[in-house]
């Protein structure tokens, strides 16, 4: 970016930190709307809209926005105990962006080099194995890695099927490692087959360069422009996944605490629990940042990678 360029480029940042917030504020209060605009969590049967919803929509955004300057806006109640987001939220959001960018590396580096080493085999059992992968819920990949662990059990070897004792277990490492890795075998097997196809590579062959050289610098490097074209598809996909995987492993992260404040439904407490609205746009603008941070780390990787492998 040239000197010149620099204000213009902090004032689109600003502009799109502004939206994104604007955006949180908006959509923390659409369960309001299925409250039938009540400020409690009762699900009754009814008009979801009121001509008072939108006032109350913007006084609570407003009543958040004021809040950031005395604390007030990360203090939620749970029945009887109050909660301080600054003191989880930190926590939730490390768990969060772990179990995404390290399976997300992971997977995308196996799946490239599953797909460059399958670029002489044309569309094989392996492309349609990974297609069935991708076509199978989230949900069905869990149920299948829990089973397999109970079964592994059996024989001896236990490997932990929730996260009952801390934060870390295997298991879902593995099912959010499934999504990159079938989009980067994708990417990397068609773009392989491609270029191995291609003109230049039959030409450099003819002029005696090595497979080796021909493989790292001209298949090899060709493939990192497109895994770099579907990342955003790649973490969108992970981001969806990780909804799923925080809820059925217990996981303290992130998309957990924003699906437990936002969509818990019913509560069967004596007690009514109010809608924590302060604590879904913080949980919002959380997941916003893992992605966000997953996104650059990745790319980032990936760049880093395409330059060790030609060497530029």
């Amino acid at each position: 970016m040239r000197a010149r360029d620099l204000p213009v480029g902090i004032l689109k940042a600003c502009a799109q930190v502004c939206g994104v917030a604007v955006l949180a504020l908006a959509l923390a209060g659409l369960p309001l709307l299925a409250l039938r605009a009540k400020a409690f969590a009762s699900f009754e049967e009814g008009p979801a809209y009121s001509r008072e919803t939108p006032r109350e929509l913007a006084a609570r955004a407003l009543r958040f926005v004021k809040g950031l300057g005395d604390g007030s806006s990360f203090r939620y109640r749970i029945n009887m105990s109050e909660w301080n987001f600054l003191e989880l939220g930190p926590r939730a959001l490390w768990v969060s962006f772990v179990y995404t960018a390290v399976p997300g590396a992971f997977g995308m580096a196996l799946g490239a080099v599953a797909g460059v080493a399958s670029r002489r085999r044309g569309r094989a059992l392996a492309d349609r194995a990974t297609d069935a992968l991708l076509a199978t819920p989230d949900f069905m990949l869990i149920i299948l890695s829990q089973a397999a662990a109970l079964g592994l059990a059996k024989l001896g070897l236990r490997v932990k099927v929730a996260a009952t004792t801390g934060p870390w277990i295997l298991l879902p490492f593995l099912v959010m490692a499934v999504a990159p890795f079938g989009l980067s075998f994708r990417a990397a097997a068609s773009e392989a087959r491609r270029a191995a196809s291609s003109d230049h590579v039959t030409y450099a062959r003819s002029k005696g360069l090595d497979e080796r050289t021909l493989l790292r610098r001209h298949i090899g490097a060709g493939i990192f422009p497109r895994m770099a074209a579907e990342l955003p598809t790649t973490v969108a996909t992970m981001q969806a996944t990780l909804f799923v995987v925080e809820h059925l492993f217990a996981l303290p992260g992130m998309a957990r605490m924003l699906f437990n404040a936002a969509f818990a439904g019913p509560r069967n407490y004596y007690l009514r629990v109010e809608y924590q609205y302060d604590l879904v746009v913080l949980a919002l603008l959380g997941s916003i940042l893992s992605s966000a941070l997953v996104y650059l780390v990745l790319g980032l990787a990936l760049r880093a990678a395409r330059e060790a492998l030609i060497h530029e």
